[in-house]
């Protein structure tokens, strides 16, 4: 059986990263006043922040509807036997819905995962389902029974620099944003049982910021797989200081691999310019909760 992995461009993976563990992209829309654009071909997230610059106006996303999906998962399986496709999460859009509601057409050759993730925390999903089908040991409905424990080990969190997008994006109060900018504080927003919340606040210059961010989450998950591990920023402008902190506090940890990627205009859209985070697989369930 000929097995496809496939996902959404919320998972931010870079084209070499989609090309080397060919991985299959279904692109969502993103609307830039009467304009649609399709995010990763005629949008990226300098697009975003520029357009809130020059009109004081977010873009806005909206869910791959069910007839995209349709056509999309059709022309895939013209060279697959079977799709398993890593979706985002459910808390946060119908993105999901729509894709099972779309794969029902197909007679059980399309599976889909419910990440409970957004941005390279779905792309860490993707990696190791591209992972399991070349092993070729692992039928898809064993792979998606694989995943679904996988991805509870999920660690995504990111540190924005500005809470601006997410109030207009309804995801905040504006008395809280209003105080972080005030205060300067930026806060740590973590990814738990598929929803966003606040967890640590960070104050000073920013490579300080990003050094105690990474060390503070991986005091907290002391064993990470240390196989792959993720930074994902928002802006490609990102200041080298800051990137550089984060790749130095992840090589004293002893990841392999570090993959360094930029976010589409979907992720830009909530989270606002010169966000960072670390996505990572830990050795255990995460919780967020524990001291």
């Amino acid at each position: 059986m000929k097995i496809g992995v496939s996902t959404e461009t919320f998972s931010d993976l870079s084209d070499e990263l989609i090309k080397e563990f060919d991985i299959h992209i279904i692109h969502s829309s993103v609307i830039m006043g009467d304009e649609v654009k399709t995010d990763g071909l005629d949008i990226n997230s300098q697009d975003v922040f520029e357009y809130y610059d020059k009109t004081g106006m977010l873009t806005r996303t909206s869910a791959i509807n069910v007839s995209e999906f349709t056509n999309y998962f059709e022309e895939l399986l013209k060279d697959y036997d079977e799709i398993v496709h890593i979706s985002f999460t459910s808390k946060s859009s119908a993105t999901y819905f729509n894709a099972l509601k779309a794969s029902e057409e197909f007679n059980g050759r399309v599976l889909v995962i419910d990440s409970l993730s957004l941005s390279t925390g779905m792309g860490l999903l993707a990696l190791k389902a591209s992972d399991l089908v070349r092993e070729g040991k692992m039928s898809a409905p064993m792979i998606k029974d694989y995943l679904d424990e996988y991805k509870t080990r999920l660690c995504v969190s990111f540190v924005v620099n500005t809470l601006e997008y997410l109030y207009r994006g309804g995801r905040c109060n504006g008395i809280t944003a209003a105080v972080a900018k005030v205060l300067q504080i930026k806060p740590e927003i973590i990814l738990e049982e598929g929803e966003m919340h606040s967890k640590n606040k960070y104050r000073g210059k920013d490579e300080k910021i990003v050094s105690s961010y990474v060390n503070d989450v991986l005091t907290l998950f002391p064993s990470p797989d240390l196989d792959r591990v993720f930074i994902t920023t928002s802006s490609s402008d990102l200041p080298l200081e800051m990137r550089e902190a984060a790749e130095s506090a992840l090589k004293e940890r002893g990841f392999k691999h570090i993959y360094y990627t930029v976010a589409g205009a979907t992720i830009a859209t909530h989270c606002g310019p010169k966000t960072l985070g670390i996505l990572f697989v830990n050795s255990e369930p995460t919780n967020w909760k524990k001291k």
